[in-house]
């Protein structure tokens, strides 16, 4: 009987963990529809309130790698606000310009010191920086204005998806 409890549990943690690396809605459904997703459970789960504003995206579709790329890195900024920041609240700004899919994760918190930012020794800044490479896309970390960090990224559209249709 414990172990059959013990087999549903960890069957039960692969399949969150699953869901949280790709959601199937983000294949199914594309990068914003995830993202509203996303951010609800993550509001549930940290309690932090999160702005999102959005531009030219209703019903576009991007090439799998950029829509998986886009959500992973907000994924992991949101996670370093929850850990890191002692943030009050986020906000996400993501749009497409100039052949670009621009996204910006922002919060309140305490701020990331200008030396941290630069360096590569955080794996949650090094893996969201990798995947915007990967794809010729760049990620710059900055404090804020007055308080928190800023993570702008940039994911140029050089294989966009048919209109329509998903990507392979």
């Amino acid at each position: 009987e414990q172990s059959r409890d013990l087999v549903s549990e960890l069957m039960n943690k692969v399949r969150n963990l699953s869901l949280e690396l790709r959601p199937g809605m983000l294949d199914d459904m594309g990068l914003l529809p995830a993202l509203h997703w996303l951010l609800e459970r993550y509001e549930t789960q940290t309690g932090l309130r999160v702005g999102f504003a959005h531009a030219g995206l209703e019903g576009q579709r991007f090439a799998h790698d950029i829509e998986t790329a886009a959500y992973r890195i907000t994924q992991e900024a949101l996670t370093n606000v929850a850990r890191h920041s002692k943030a009050t609240e986020a906000g996400i700004m993501l749009a497409r310009a100039n052949g670009h899919v621009v996204l910006e994760v922002s919060d309140n918190g305490v701020g990331i010191p200008a030396h941290a930012a630069q360096e590569a020794h955080s794996l949650g800044l090094l893996g969201m920086r990798e995947r915007a490479r990967a794809l010729n896309g760049d990620v710059r970390v900055q404090p804020g204005a007055v308080h928190g960090t800023i993570v702008a990224v940039t994911l140029p559209l050089t294989d966009p998806a048919p209109h329509g249709e998903l990507p392979l």
